[in-house]
């Protein structure tokens, strides 16, 4: 029997969605979005070759995590690292990711920052990853 994840931000059971044959985990309460280690690339159609644009996702270096804040990892329910990278407008993001390499945790609103503030070479992955901002995130 599987375990009904749980949002590391508001710690609500989360839904699973499915998008392409693509299973993601969604929190309805603050709208995160949780991507297993190779979902994010799946939903964009890329290869191993193609995923150099999101390297900055496993490479940032961590950050400092305030105290009293502590995100759990949705599969191995151990602290996620913080780390920083570009977002929309020249922003700056944090983010959050397993340390043992289980996912991705974005905030409401984050994926979309990030994409924004992201060269997409590959026409076919940008408009997938549009449509799937459309069609699950409402964006």
């Amino acid at each position: 029997m599987a375990l009904i994840p749980v949002c590391p931000k508001c710690d609500k059971p989360m839904v699973t969605l499915e998008w392409q044959e693509t299973e993601i985990d969604l929190c309805l309460q603050c709208r995160g979005i949780w991507f297993d280690a190779g979902e994010l690339e799946s939903i964009a159609g890329q290869t191993e070759e193609q995923k150099d644009w999101f390297r900055d996702l496993s490479d940032a270096p961590s950050l400092r995590v305030e105290a009293g804040v502590k995100r759990l990892c949705p599969r191995c329910n151990r602290p996620l690292i913080s780390f920083a990278v570009k977002g929309a407008e020249d922003t700056v993001l944090t983010l959050d990711r397993c340390e043992h390499g289980h996912g991705y945790w974005f905030d409401g609103g984050e994926l979309a920052s990030y994409l924004k503030g992201h060269t997409v070479d590959n026409q076919n992955a940008s408009e997938r990853l549009k449509t799937f901002l459309r069609e699950i995130m409402g964006e």
